[in-house]
């Protein structure tokens, strides 16, 4: 046990804990960046960032680009490749930089949060969810979103915040308002909450500063910015802004009727793809300590209230925007990353400072009941589990030796034992509805064992360590799985290669100053 705690104190084995988990979350990013299809979203970012950044025309001008969403959101990619270079290349280079400052931003708040070996394993928590991973690899909006939000927290969140710090909190609010409008609800909580938790001299500050940045920039493209409140307003509230209403065609040309069916679907694919830090989340909230009067600083009540209220007053705007009507029905998975990190960040802080604390019977309910929401969510999903499994890449075997290269394991099965795979997937299923209800066996005796009043301090000491082992692994897998599953733009080639090579293509043939009616493809990166 003294090995342990030695190895539990020790801060420079948990920084190492930490940078490895940030170099697979950045490698992860590097080759996501470099091997996923440019979609409709990117490319628009990218086209109409450019256009917007050079001056050719402006955010919200009647003849050109649609803008539909806040200003910064194009400018910020558009005026880095005016430094760099225009293309998919800087784009991606751009998202992988965005995640980077994240990660950093990530160690900071955690570390604050719950310590030096906490921070590491919210890390690593993101670090091993493809799903995320793949949705902040682009050059779209969410990575920027992240980027911003995180920095905001590192500025604000916790006591003894110094006034800087506050006030490059509130531009940074600010700056997330006028980069998302689905994101504006950041702004007034935060400032709510720095009245709660610095005073209200800082308050003012936050309010003034954050207010003034989306102030300034409604003044900049005042009216014509109106255009975008439209969709989010009511009409019978807001008849002022009817002269801008008569735009609101775009929405009407696209309206895909979606069921009951499809929108649970939805839901499914955003939990599946964020499952762990859901999950997070869930142990927080059962781990609430009790309210005492006044608040124990020590366990940062505060903070948890506020990034509870972020998180689900979030989730409610976003499943409201996506589940509640038509548009965008299966956005929910794309959107849940904008804020899913937070649950991660309540994780951290429950562990640290409020379940070490809780009496025994609370510590079990905390610890089982997000695993066995887990445990009831993958036995949903495990046709959808399996067939990942059955892809997995297997040495090649003859004779007992060992040859150059693999395959999937499906093959392996079929070449040698001549299994269909439609018999392959039913066995991975069986198998691994086993596994799942060997877990819960094994949960339930370590719960039985650890609430028996003879049982040692050690031995308790002993059961939550290896239940903690047990459910590391679990999640790992079924995050991999799910987040995997989540996503469909991967190719396996240098996408950006490939696009800069029909670029070169289009530039010799097409000569300089022609007008091109683009049709083709998900993106007009190549353009």
């Amino acid at each position: 046990m003294k090995s342990l705690r030695s190895i539990r104190e020790s801060p420079w084995l948990a920084w190492l804990f930490a940078f490895f988990g940030a170099c697979v979350f950045v490698v992860h990013l590097w080759t996501n960046a470099r091997t996923q299809l440019s979609v409709i979203d990117e490319g628009l970012y990218l086209m109409k960032g450019l256009l917007f950044a050079s001056g050719r025309y402006t955010p919200f001008q009647d003849g050109g680009p649609w803008t539909n969403h806040m200003p910064v959101s194009f400018l910020i990619p558009g005026w880095v490749q005016q430094i760099f270079e225009p293309g998919l290349r800087t784009g991606r280079y751009y998202a992988i930089a965005l995640g980077i400052i994240f990660v950093i931003g990530l160690w900071i708040v955690s570390r604050r949060l719950g310590g030096n070996w906490l921070a590491g394993i919210a890390i690593w928590i993101l670090a091993i969810n493809p799903s995320f991973i793949k949705n902040i690899s682009q050059a779209a909006s969410q990575g920027l979103i992240i980027a911003m939000l995180i920095w905001m927290l590192v500025f604000v969140l916790g006591k003894d915040r110094p006034l800087w710090q506050i006030l490059a909190g509130a531009l940074l609010a600010g700056l997330i308002v006028m980069t998302r409008l689905n994101m504006a609800a950041v702004l007034p909580l935060m400032i709510l909450y720095i009245f709660w938790e610095h005073g209200v001299r800082a308050g003012w500050i936050a309010a003034v500063a954050g207010s003034l940045v989306v102030l300034i920039g409604h003044a900049v493209y005042f009216p014509d910015i109106l255009k975008i409140w439209v969709y989010w307003l009511p009409p019978n509230l807001t008849s002022f802004l009817d002269t801008w209403r008569d735009f609101s065609v775009e929405f009407s040309l696209w309206d895909p009727q979606m069921g009951l069916s499809n929108r649970i679907e939805s839901l499914q694919f955003a939990t599946r793809a964020h499952l762990v830090p859901i999950l997070g989340a869930f142990f927080a909230w059962f781990s609430w300590p009790r309210m005492k009067k006044p608040w124990d600083e020590r366990l940062m009540l505060k903070s948890g209230v506020f990034l509870t209220v972020l998180l689900v007053v979030l989730y409610l705007m976003h499943a409201w925007a996506t589940l509640a009507n038509n548009y965008c029905v299966y956005c929910l998975q794309l959107y849940s990353t904008f804020y899913g990190f937070l649950g991660v960040l309540l994780f951290v802080l429950a562990a640290k400072r409020w379940f070490p604390d809780l009496p025994r019977y609370r510590q079990i309910i905390s610890i089982f009941t997000p695993l066995t929401l887990a445990l009831v969510f993958s036995l949903r999903e495990l046709n959808q589990i399996a067939p990942h499994a059955l892809h997995l890449q297997f040495p090649r075997i003859k004779d007992l030796s060992l040859l150059p290269g693999a395959v999937p394991f499906s093959v392996f099965l079929e070449n040698k034992f001549g299994m269909a795979f439609e018999l392959q997937q039913q066995i991975g299923e069986a198998i691994l509805l086993a596994l799942a209800l060997s877990f819960v066996v094994v949960l339930l005796s370590f719960g039985v064992r650890l609430l028996r009043k003879q049982s040692s301090e050690r031995s308790i000491q002993v059961h939550i360590t290896l239940l903690v082992v047990l459910a590391s692994v679990f999640l790992s897998a079924i995050t991999l799985s799910y987040g995997y599953y989540s996503f469909g733009y991967d190719c396996g080639e240098d996408v950006i290669a490939s696009y800069e090579a029909a670029g070169r293509s289009l530039s010799e043939d097409v000569p300089a100053g022609s007008k091109v009616y683009w049709l083709g493809g998900n993106s007009p990166t190549l353009l």
